[in-house]
């Protein structure tokens, strides 16, 4: 199944209806591989279970919207494989495989696996076992790993330990440590000094002197300890009153600057039984005690604040479920949940105690009759007469070119209007329809409410997209109200009996002449229809100027196209490189030469005229003085500088009319 059936598994099914929303959607994400996905239609009858012996009759479908189409694609031949045990059975015309994977059509076959994992018939039951597996080894890899390295640890210890006693005893010397040679060394010197001292009394009187000194040195050590503790408390004691009296003066000027809080009788009364409640337990008239009586003060005043704000968190909940509910029951958008918009449900309150809630529901029915009538109804009638408009505005436009010839064989063009009627906007006119023709009627109250909902379900389709009511996945407003999406546009081509020959909708497979024809006629009635109505003769600007117009089109061609132009009631200017004049010039009524002098950069304007009468539109000149088109030969003049020197040779620059 999977080889045969790999591709199909892998292939994301998205909703007709959704299939452009998906796709500008998934455009901006960089996915790291490929997403293949077809637009599908739902709910489609799928064919019955089919032969058993082939993948179809194996497969078990999962009932959704998109089992009819799926169904529909593994029937087809090119992946109904049939299933066969061996590669013997493999010969044949249709497409088989075998239980190893081995495909075969015709002369044709594949075999192997790719590195994906299957997805048909898949369950993550073994997937998560493996993985529950592999998870226990690797926690007991872990395991093993930590106590090697515990074992390595004290191995690093006792090395460092041993590193240690090595280098203290390689840095200690034997006079070091020989303490018994030490102590007789000491014991000799002492036995030195007593000897000297017993055979000489001055000596004796010196070192009791000594002794008497030493004592008195300690007291006086002691006392000066004593005094640099007594010295650092008392630095600490003056510290601390320095800061004190600094923080005292701060709170003072900032008391001083501060406006004073006035209380009222109500607020002081509070107060006042605040602060004799801090000082019960104490003595009221032990001043004392008054910072604690006003850490007490302080802590009531903050529990009572505190139970305060709970109270007023329970009130703002309360408020918050009171218009959640209002919400529920009448749903208004410019209506918020919080406490915020306590305003304007105290507003809704008042109006309705005011003028009473029988009146309110009767003024709502009325707006909402009058919103029916006064928006719905012309809005249905603008969008018909619109596409009526377009229509009529066609007709005198179609008139016109009912006498213009078109193409060589002088056949006649038509502008075709053709009304779409795509299933949103069917359903959209339809409702509607619905809603402004029973605007007038007398509903009752849970008819009322469903209008309403239905209105408000319906406004949200054609709201704008930047108004803040607008909901962005139902605003369709372009699609439904704008009438040139519910309309085609083609040209149809009629022979001289009226026979319609073709119909252009795009210039594929059309010469760069032919193009040009269809496009003069096209652009030429656009243009009348843009700027003329169905009771102009002409339009309301004719002077139209083309740049290169015509360029790629003969004389016959850029004949008629200047015709149509003409029958429409535009005045052509047309500019034209010298090389392609030709093809213009016979059915131009005024001819202008311009040029440019490479040296001064100067451009002159020549006019061009014949000799002879000027030819009709349409006709070949049969004689033409070339030596008017010649440029002048200075600035300002319109005189030639040279008989018979053109201004292409004269000055080497294109020739533009």
């Amino acid at each position: 199944m999977e080889t045969v059936l790999g591709a199909s598994a892998r292939l994301l099914l998205i909703p007709k209806d959704r299939f452009e929303h998906f796709s500008q959607a998934v455009n901006p994400l960089p996915l790291r591989g490929r997403l293949t996905f077809e637009a599908v239609e739902l709910g489609l009858n799928g064919p019955a279970d089919g032969d058993p012996e082939r993948i179809f009759g194996k497969l078990i479908f999962k009932d959704s919207p998109f089992t009819g189409w799926v169904r529909r694609h593994l029937a087809e031949p090119v992946r109904n494989a049939r299933c066969v045990e061996d590669p013997q059975n493999l010969a044949g015309h249709e497409l088989r495989v075998t239980l190893a994977g081995q495909t075969r059509l015709g002369t044709r076959g594949s075999h192997g696996r790719n590195d994906q994992s299957d997805i048909i018939g898949f369950s993550n039951e073994h997937t998560i076992a493996a993985i529950d597996r592999e998870l226990k080894q690797i926690e007991d890899l872990l395991k093993s790993i930590d106590r090697e390295r515990e074992a390595f640890d004290e191995q690093l210890r006792e090395l460092d330990r041993r590193r240690a006693a090595y280098e203290a005893i390689t840095a200690t010397t034997w006079e070091d440590i020989d303490v018994a040679t030490v102590d007789r060394r000491i014991e000799e010197l002492d036995s030195a000094r007593r000897a000297i001292l017993g055979a000489d009394d001055q000596l004796q009187e010196l070192q009791r002197r000594i002794d008497q000194l030493g004592k008195t040195l300690e007291a006086a050590r002691e006392r000066k300890y004593g005094l640099k503790k007594v010295e650092a408390d008392l630095k600490e004691a003056w510290s601390s009153l320095t800061s004190t009296n600094d923080a005292v003066r701060g709170e003072l000027d900032r008391l001083a600057t501060l406006p004073h809080v006035l209380l009222d009788d109500v607020q002081a009364a509070a107060l006042d039984a605040h602060f004799a409640a801090a000082v019960a337990p104490a003595d009221p008239d032990n001043w004392e005690q008054f910072p604690t009586h006003l850490a007490r003060l302080r802590q009531r005043l903050v529990d009572a604040a505190a139970t305060a704000r709970g109270r007023a968190s329970n009130a703002e909940s309360e408020l918050e479920r009171v218009f959640s509910a209002y919400q529920l029951k009448f749903e208004d958008p410019n209506l918020g949940r919080t406490a915020a918009s306590y305003p304007d449900y105290a507003r809704i309150l008042q109006a309705i105690v005011t003028t009473g809630l029988h009146e309110r529901r009767e003024e709502w029915r009325q707006r909402l009759m009058k919103w029916s009538g006064e928006d719905l109804v012309p809005l249905s009638g603008a969008i018909e007469s619109s596409i009526e408009e377009i229509e009529e505005r066609l007709d005198p436009i179609n008139d016109i070119l009912g006498g213009l010839p078109f193409g060589a064989n002088r056949d006649r063009l038509r502008i075709r209007l053709r009304r779409l009627a795509p299933d949103a906007v069917i359903q959209f006119r339809k409702q509607l329809r619905q809603l402004s023709s029973g605007a007038t009627r007398d509903l009752r109250e849970e008819q009322m409410e469903a209008r309403f909902r239905e209105l408000q379900q319906f406004m949200a389709r054609i709201r704008r997209r930047d108004d803040p009511r607008a909901i962005t996945d139902l605003s369709d407003r372009d699609r439904l109200l704008d009438v040139r999406r519910h309309v085609e546009i083609t040209a149809e081509r009629y022979d001289s009996e009226g026979q319609l020959l073709s119909t252009h909708s795009s210039l594929g497979g059309k010469s760069g002449g032919e193009s040009q024809e269809l496009v003069a006629f096209i652009v030429g009635a656009a243009l009348r229809f843009r700027l003329g109505d169905e009771l102009r003769l002409r339009p309301r600007f004719a002077p139209v100027f083309l740049d290169e117009g015509f360029v790629k089109s003969d004389s016959e061609f850029a004949g008629r196209a200047v015709q149509a132009w003409r029958g429409l009631g535009f005045q052509l200017i047309v500019g034209a490189p010298l090389d392609k004049v030709t093809a213009l010039e016979p059915h131009m009524d005024e001819l202008l030469a311009i040029t440019k002098n490479t040296s001064t950069h100067y451009s002159f304007v020549a006019r061009i005229s014949d000799t002879g009468r000027r030819p009709a539109v349409g006709a070949v000149p049969t004689q033409r003085d070339s030596t008017t088109a010649m440029a002048p030969a200075a600035p300002g003049s319109t005189e030639p500088a040279n008989p018979g020197e053109t201004p292409a040779t004269r000055y080497g620059q294109t020739v533009m009319w």
